[in-house]
């Protein structure tokens, strides 16, 4: 049993105290008895409630300045049990008491009774206490006692937080194994912890002349650098990649008292003045109304119910006088009436136009001013069209000989099909019809070109080349873009671009001319935003083509990166430089101080 605490009695304590009162005697505990009643242990009991036995087989022996470890036996044939036991000093007084409700130990007549126990004391130092003869007692083992030490396991080995369990050279593998791992240390460490100095263990590593003091961050040393930058680099906003050009904030809530300068009609209900893209008119709902509520207005034709005509006041005489737009025979004469003047104050401002039928097979427009025809317009059939005079003149305005519409090209948009333009020396125009300025434009024996009166400006060769003089510009103003954002691409896309040197194939150009190219498919991969996949089509396959002006932006931003690199490599190199020169000034103060010192010597 361990951690039993004791209660020492009054009696007990005085015993500890020399006669003058200034320190405390050492004391001997000759008897320890037993008791099987249940009982509060106190500083006021001088005897022992209940007790049955008095015992001298026993050992007692301080392990510390508040345990002491305790062994009764007792190999009498008596038959018992306790729950509480005495020590008792050699001159009768009961000195301390120990109690429980449940039994401490039941001996049976034919067993001996052996109780080792550990036992506390709170006020006392049990190093003060004295016992008999203690040759077969088995204590605990400390750090100043001989004793009984318990194996420590494999796991508390490990743990190494126990100070009572003993070691074993299996629990000091175990330790060795968790810390170092399996069969630590190695050939290697091993040859590394024999080495009889620093300079031997750097040989031994292969530092060679690497810096061997100033390490840590700021001293410009790789081995504690990310990516050649030391950590404050990392925690610079402005040193960071794809940064967002702007900052949304997440839905969120203010209180009003929260907000500065609200305008008024932030905080009541707008006038409808105030109210912003208010609509025009405000459609109702569908609804009905009574036909009495309906006083004016015009209704829909889908509103009206259908009515016999008879229910209609006057429909009938005024159909009566109306031609039917389903058709029939028409008779007399139609004339359509102008009765105002005619704009100009021409001669013909009373005439009419009339449209006659006389003859099925010989329609005709006819005008005139006083009941015979001035002039009339005839469809003789077919693609025939002709203009007859009062006197009887025909003449012939359209028929199959003259005019084929179908044939000519719309000056106002249509399209045709192939046009070829002939002509000697001369130069074909095209004039813009708003200025006026002509654009010359003809062919030379390699090229067709395009003339503005000083010059060729664009030229078109027979190999396809497109050479303009003034060169070829982008659209780049800021005000022409959006979604402007960091570019993704630098030197590291720079440098997986494949370039290639060698001839176009000779169905797209047969010119056998030796060209350095980039490979749309390849350079896809790497920045797809140049590569038209179906730039080029031919006989209906689609081959990818490549915008090189793309290439410019990550061009200059992997410039822009090298050039950053060789400032921060040469700042490295005059920092080696000092740390070198500094070195040698070390070196050189050694060397002084060797001779100095070999000189006394």
């Amino acid at each position: 049993m361990s951690g039993l605490l004791i209660t020492v009695t009054s009696a007990g304590y005085r015993a500890l105290v020399n006669k003058p009162n200034t320190g405390t005697n050492a004391v001997t505990v000759t008897h320890i008895g037993l008791s099987a009643a249940t009982f509060t242990a106190n500083e006021d009991l001088t005897a022992l409630p209940g007790e049955f036995l008095r015992l001298t087989s026993f050992g007692g022996v301080a392990v510390a300045k508040d345990t002491l470890h305790l062994s009764i036996r007792d190999d009498g044939p008596s038959q018992y049990a306790y729950r509480a036991f005495g020590l008792y000093l050699s001159d009768g007084t009961l000195f301390a008491v120990y109690s429980q409700p449940d039994v401490i130990l039941d001996k049976s007549a034919a067993a001996s009774m052996l109780l080792t126990a550990d036992v506390r004391f709170q006020k006392i130092d049990a190093t003060t206490l004295v016992f008999g003869d203690t040759y077969w007692l088995n204590p605990p083992a400390t750090e100043t006692v001989q004793g009984v030490l318990e194996i420590a396991d494999r796991a508390e080995a490990i743990a190494g937080t126990d100070h009572t369990r003993a070691l074993t050279p299996a629990g000091g593998k175990a330790i060795m194994d968790a810390r170092l791992g399996e069969g630590a240390p190695s050939t290697f460490i091993k040859s590394l912890l024999n080495t009889a100095s620093a300079l031997l263990l750097r040989g031994a590593l292969g530092l060679g002349n690497a810096a061997v003091r100033n390490e840590g961050a700021g001293n410009n040393l790789d081995a504690d650098k990310l990516d050649g930058e030391h950590g404050a680099f990392y925690r610079d906003f402005r040193n960071l990649n794809n940064l967002p050009p702007d900052f949304n904030p997440s839905t969120h809530k203010h209180l009003w008292g929260d907000l500065s300068n609200v305008p008024d009609t932030a905080m009541r209900w707008p006038f409808w003045e105030e109210v912003q893209n208010r609509p025009k008119t405000m459609t109702p709902d569908p609804h009905v109304h009574a036909a009495a509520d309906i006083t004016s207005g015009v209704l829909a034709l889908d509103r009206i119910p259908a009515l016999p005509m008879p229910r209609v006041t006057g429909l009938e005489s005024v159909l009566a006088g109306k031609a039917s737009t389903g058709g029939g025979d028409m008779t007399g004469q139609w004339r359509f009436m102008r009765n105002n003047p005619a704009p100009d104050g021409s001669a013909y401002n009373t005439g009419n136009i009339e449209l006659r039928t006389h003859d099925a097979s010989f329609p005709r427009i006819g005008f005139h001013r006083s009941g015979a025809d001035a002039i009339a317009l005839t469809y003789e059939g077919g693609a025939t069209v002709s203009l007859w005079t009062n006197s009887g003149s025909r003449h012939l305005l359209w028929h199959g000989g003259n005019f084929d519409p179908n044939g000519k090209a719309n000056i106002n948009g249509d399209s045709v099909g192939s046009m070829r333009l002939i002509g000697g020396g001369a130069a074909y125009y095209v004039r813009d019809r708003d200025s006026g300025r002509d654009w010359a434009m003809y062919a030379h024996a390699d090229r067709i070109a395009f003339f503005n009166g000083g010059g060729d400006i664009v030229s078109i060769t027979s190999n396809g080349a497109i050479i303009a003089n003034g060169g070829f510009d982008d659209g780049s103003s800021v005000r022409l873009k959006c979604d402007l954002q960091p570019l993704p691409y630098g030197l590291a896309d720079i440098e997986r671009i494949v370039t290639r040197v060698g001839r176009y194939r000779d169905f797209y150009n047969g010119d056998g001319r030796l060209r350095l190219f980039v490979l749309a498919e390849q350079l896809r991969g790497v920045i797809p935003e140049a590569v038209n996949d179906d730039g080029i089509i031919i006989d209906g396959d689609s081959y990818g083509t490549v915008q090189y002006s793309q290439l410019i932006p990550p061009l200059i931003v992997g410039e822009q990166q090298l050039a950053e690199n060789a400032r921060r490599d040469r700042a490295q190199v005059a920092q080696v430089r000092a740390d070198l020169d500094a070195l040698a000034d070390e070196f050189r103060s050694f060397v002084s101080e060797m001779r100095a010192s070999r000189e006394a010597a």
